[in-house]
């Protein structure tokens, strides 16, 4: 190593600059792209797990609609929770007012090393899921 530094140090200034931009350029910026290309890759994976957590959330709450809207609320926060989603990123669990339809919205902190190049320009990455009451009518075979 001290070869290549004594090496380095007699070059002239001028020089000692075309190795570092040399250096950069055949190492520094595919590992940026590199890096930016992981981070839209883990954001889409990670945001569809939201999602469907949030959607499956959403409906398993729904099922208890409109005779009980607390419940409703209830199992669809137990729900996300029993799947990975801590009680802190649980942001919103609301029936609505005619007790047809339930929302699930989940947040997700971006890790620092993921959100160093500002995703989204934003630290949370958010979903957010509604599912509304159908009653389902057995279907009548005809004879």
């Amino acid at each position: 190593m001290n070869h290549f530094r004594a090496r380095f140090q007699k070059l002239s200034t001028r020089s000692q600059i075309v190795v570092i931009a040399f250096l950069w350029a055949t190492l520094g910026v595919p590992t940026v792209l590199i890096h930016r290309a992981l981070t839209k890759e883990y954001f889409r994976i990670e945001q569809i797990r939201l999602e469907t957590i949030a959607s499956t959330a959403a409906y398993s709450g729904a099922q208890l609609l409109p005779s009980n809207p607390y419940g409703a609320e209830r199992t669809a926060n137990a729900y996300a929770r029993m799947n990975g989603i801590p009680a802190r990123d649980i942001v919103l669990v609301q029936v609505a007012d005619n007790q047809r339809s339930l929302t699930v919205e989940l947040g997700y902190r971006i890790p620092l090393g993921f959100a160093l190049f500002g995703w989204n320009g934003s630290k949370y990455l958010t979903v957010t899921a509604r599912a509304d009451l159908r009653l389902s009518i057995p279907q009548l075979e005809a004879l």
